[in-house]
């Protein structure tokens, strides 16, 4: 019976984080991975569906179709204390690297925030193309978009155009880095390495049968994409896919990790957990009553 109890406690410590997420029902929702019957709390301080979003510390920041950007604090029960018009269309991207907060947008621009509390407006690059997704890596942007091309820029300069990185053949739905590559994942349906510090192309990838929405970069030796079709494949050192798992009914909209979990969350509407430590199974799996959920945060801070 002891060992018993042990082994609840230990599995419960895993748990220990807060999960938010944003819906296409204009609703944000915080979600205790132990309590799951229902949500820790739900803001409803939205007009549109939330296309992304960052937690900061005691701070949650969200991107909304409709072009508003919101900070909430997290310490003083998630209270709304600014709202941001400064965007003409709809923020679908939000990114950390200090000291600057990047915002990518639908009107072609990024703006790049000082944070401290409140966002503030440092300045706006105006682009010649739309801001689908975003990587800050080695002082440069990367930006992808329907375009089907990567642009990359550098963070000086006015964020002066560096280069333009051409392998797919369809929109560029995600990038990341993981060791010495950027990768991309397309609605060509496959993943495009490059190397990270000269941009040259690497190699291709194609095992995705629909396009690839998600990527997650685990650690130096696994990264994991995840695709419409509600596929997850996980990838090694090696570049070779270990793990290919139907992991939902529908798209795989956005990966995370907390305490060796990967966590992915879906259009339709479940956050599954998978144990990165034991051959990468299901290892719990949240419903919520919602429609679909288009992004996720996890946090286990004090104020989380």
């Amino acid at each position: 019976m002891g060992n018993l109890c042990t082994n609840i406690r230990n599995e419960s410590k895993r748990y220990l984080f807060k999960i938010y997420t944003g819906h296409e029902d204009k609703l944000l929702r915080i979600t205790d991975p132990i309590q799951v019957k229902e949500p820790l709390k739900i803001l409803n301080e939205f007009n549109s569906y939330i296309n992304c979003l960052i937690k900061m510390k005691t701070y949650l920041i969200t991107g909304e179709n409709n072009r508003i950007i919101k900070v909430f604090d997290c310490s003083d029960d998630y209270k709304l204390i600014q709202t941001l018009i400064e965007h003409k269309g709809a923020v679908n991207c939000i990114k950390y690297s200090d000291p600057h907060i990047y915002t990518g947008s639908s009107d072609n621009s990024i703006k790049i925030w000082l944070f401290s509390g409140k966002l503030n407006l440092v300045k706006t690059i105006q682009l010649t193309h739309s801001v689908d997704c975003m990587l800050i890596s080695f002082g440069r942007v990367f930006i992808g978009c329907y375009l089907t091309n990567i642009f990359v820029y550098n963070t000086t300069d006015e964020l002066s155009k560096y280069k333009i990185l051409e392998k797919h053949n369809d929109s560029v739905n995600c990038i990341t880095e993981w060791n010495k590559y950027i990768i991309s994942g397309s609605d060509d349906k496959s993943l495009v390495l490059w190397d990270l510090i000269n941009l040259e192309y690497y190699t291709r990838l194609y095992i995705h049968s629909n396009s690839i929405i998600s990527l997650l970069v685990l650690s130096d030796k696994i990264f994991i994409s995840g695709d419409k079709n509600g596929v997850i494949n996980v990838w090694n050192s090696d570049i070779v896919s270990i793990y290919s798992i139907l992991a939902h009914n529908d798209s795989v909209n956005c990966l995370s990790f907390e305490n060796n979990l990967i966590i992915s969350a879906s259009s339709d509407k479940r956050i599954k957990f998978w144990d990165s430590t034991n051959g990468f199974i299901l290892a719990k799996e949240i419903f919520i009553k919602s429609d679909a959920i288009l992004c996720l945060a996890t946090a286990k801070d004090e104020f989380n």
